[in-house]
């Protein structure tokens, strides 16, 4: 009789399983459907994101990077004990964007530029966001996309004063530098201008030419998977994994 209700209650299971696979494959095709919102744990997001998202050959924009990013934040904030070796800010794909965007500008005058007020929220962190400070954090994750066209994932050591890159595929991009070069020189420049005399000591160099030192990491066996690998690297590197013994480069600061 017991071994008979659990055979009851698997297919119930099964049952109510293709139920909600059917309700959600009829609210992908319904036309009617395509202006609603429903909440997904960390945002809003129209059905079109879904539809991207289940496409197969389709790439990972900003926003999926950046709900991976913010579910990861929550994760490690509402589990400490699971991650209590992990003093990391994780960024989002702004902060990486906004570097480039801005550093022509850092360039031309690095004394008088604005650099905190540009980069205060990431600095000083935000707890609705789950972001910590910098200067009480040992690394700062940041998804970093090239040419609209390829993630990977720079991890900011700041005691070490140098940047792991963590790329699926190094054959598209050999040269990264002119992408790090941002990070390598402003990151620096931000801790000068907002971190206290003790802070800084975890900054002790100026800037220098990045130095890239190659090794291996798993790789994308088809175009299209880096932005999948791009957040398996960051799930990894949280947890306490070593995927960072098998860096694809290392850039010094």
């Amino acid at each position: 009789m017991v071994r008979w209700r659990r055979v009851m209650d698997a297919v119930k299971v099964e049952e109510e399983s293709v139920k909600v696979e059917d309700k959600t494959e009829n609210w992908l095709k319904m036309l009617a459907t395509n202006d609603q919102t429903n909440t997904v744990f960390t945002c809003e997001a129209r059905k079109k994101l879904f539809v991207r998202v289940l496409t197969k050959c389709t790439w990972l924009k900003d926003p999926e990077v950046d709900s991976f990013c913010h579910l990861l934040r929550k994760r490690i904030a509402q589990y400490p004990k699971t991650y209590k070796h992990c003093k990391v800010s994780i960024g989002d794909c702004l902060l990486g964007d906004l570097m480039r965007r801005e550093y022509p500008n850092f360039k031309k005058d690095p004394e008088n530029f604005p650099i905190l007020e540009v980069f205060d929220q990431y600095f000083l962190g935000g707890d609705h966001r789950h972001m910590p400070e910098w200067p009480s954090v040992d690394d700062i994750y940041v998804p970093l996309n090239i040419g609209n066209k390829h993630w990977v994932l720079c991890v900011v050591r700041l005691q070490d004063n140098h940047i792991d890159v963590y790329d699926c595929d190094s054959s598209i991009y050999r040269n990264l530098d002119p992408y790090l070069r941002p990070l390598c020189e402003m990151i620096p420049r931000i801790y000068a201008m907002g971190a206290t005399d003790v802070e800084l000591q975890r900054l002790p160099h100026p800037a220098k030419n990045a130095v890239a030192k190659y090794g291996e990491v798993p790789r994308a066996s088809e175009s299209g998977d880096c932005g999948v690998f791009m957040l398996m690297f960051m799930e990894y590197l949280t947890a306490g994994l070593g995927v960072e013994k098998n860096l694809t480069g290392a850039y010094v600061f």
